[in-house]
C-alpha cells in the first residue's frame, strides 16, 4: 500500500505469559510455528513449514548486541552522535491488566532501524551533522507500506543536505528528514514531523 494510505484491516496474535491475544484468535495456531533458516553463501534462505522464501540477500551482521557510543555532542561530530547514540537493543513494555509485557524490541545498527512490535517498522537510517535521514522499507499500523524489492534496503541511502528544513521535518518522497533543532554535550533535539521535537540523549555508561 502507499505510504500516507490507511490501512482497510489489520489482525494480530501473539502469546503473553502463556495466553493467546489479539484481534483475530483464529490465528493462534500460527503462534509458535517454527522456521529455519538456510544460509548459503551471502543468501539466506527462510523454510516455514512447506514453504520456502528467499533468496534473502545477507546485508549486515553482528555477534553480539550492538553497543551504543558515548561520545559527548559537538559541532563537528554531531552525525556520528547521532548513529552511535542511537545503537543498541531496547525492550518494548506496555501495562496490561495492572502488570508490565513486554511487547517487542528494537534493534539499532549502524546502518538499520528495526523495530519488531505487534506493528512491525523497519527503516535505513544514516545520520549527518544536520540531522536524521530514513526511508522505511516496512511499515504496518495506522499507515501499511512496504517497498516493492525490499533489497533497495540493502544500499547505501542518498542524502540530499539541501533537503534539511529549519524548523520542520521534510518528506522528499519517502525519505524523511528531520533537522537537528538543538543541542548540548548530552542530548541533540531533532525537527520530527507534525510539530513533534524528538531528544536523542547520550547513554549512559555501562
Amino acid at each position: 500500500m502507499e505510504l500516507h494510505q490507511s490501512s482497510c484491516r489489520i489482525d494480530t496474535v501473539f502469546l503473553d505469559r502463556g495466553r493467546i491475544r489479539g484481534s483475530d484468535l483464529s490465528m493462534a495456531p500460527l503462534v509458535g510455528t517454527t522456521f529455519q533458516l538456510d544460509e548459503q553463501e551471502k543468501e539466506l534462505w527462510v523454510k516455514l513449514d512447506a514453504e520456502t522464501i528467499g533468496p534473502l540477500a545477507l546485508n549486515e551482521s553482528f555477534l553480539h548486541d550492538p553497543c551504543p557510543g558515548r561520545r559527548p555532542a559537538e559541532a563537528g561530530h554531531l552525525g556520528e552522535c547521532l548513529r552511535e547514540w542511537n545503537r543498541g537493543v531496547i525492550w518494548e513494555h506496555i501495562q496490561i491488566e495492572g502488570e508490565d509485557h513486554e511487547i517487542g524490541c528494537q534493534i539499532n545498527t549502524d546502518k538499520h532501524m528495526l523495530i519488531f512490535e505487534i506493528s512491525p517498522r523497519s527503516a535505513r537510517f544514516a545520520a549527518v551533522n544536520e540531522g536524521v535521514v530514513f526511508d522505511q522499507n516496512i511499515r504496518q499500523g495506522q499507515a501499511s507500506f512496504m517497498i516493492q524489492d525490499n533489497r533497495e534496503a540493502a544500499q547505501p541511502l542518498i542524502i540530499e543536505k539541501q533537503s534539511f528544513g529549519r524548523e520542520t521535518c521534510v518528506w522528499n518522497g519517502k525519505t524523511v528528514y528531520w533537522s537537528v533543532a538543538a543541542y548540548d554535550e548530552d542530548h541533540i533535539e531533532l525537527h520530527g514531523c507534525q510539530g513533534a521535537v524528538y531528544s536523542w540523549s547520550r547513554p549512559a555508561a555501562r
